[in-house]
């Protein structure tokens, strides 16, 4: 990858990684824990992340935080659409997939856009 291009998709996965490690500090600190052991994340394969990106950034954002450490579990959740000519659905790895059945690029992603926080586990 371009030395330009890799800059900007790491800083594109920084702050998506510093919101995600803001979202577990806090939770962490809700339930008054001291070390927060697993973070199971969901990428979508449309989403537009990177995950060996994202992986990279969590770590470097937990830092000196209680998720420091933390063993982060991305799972990657694959493209899926539907046609909204002959209503069919089917696996969508990229943007600009036609339908199979008809051919038409009136399609609608129905899984694969998210990024989510599945679960924490944590140390008291």
């Amino acid at each position: 990858m371009h030395d330009m291009l890799k800059s900007e998709a790491l800083m594109h996965e920084m702050s998506i990684a510093i919101g995600i490690v803001d979202i577990v500090v806090e939770s962490a600190r809700q339930d008054h824990a001291t070390h927060v052991e697993q973070v199971a994340l969901e990428i979508g394969q449309l989403s537009g992340i990177l995950p060996d990106f994202l992986q990279v950034c969590t770590e470097a954002a937990a830092r000196g935080t209680v998720a420091e450490g933390t063993n982060w579990d991305i799972r990657i959740i694959p493209g899926r659409a539907q046609c909204l000519e002959c209503h069919a659905s089917f696996d969508f790895p990229a943007f600009m997939t036609p339908c199979p059945q008809c051919g038409s690029y009136t399609v609608r992603p129905i899984q694969g856009t998210e990024m989510k926080v599945v679960s924490i586990t944590i140390d008291d």
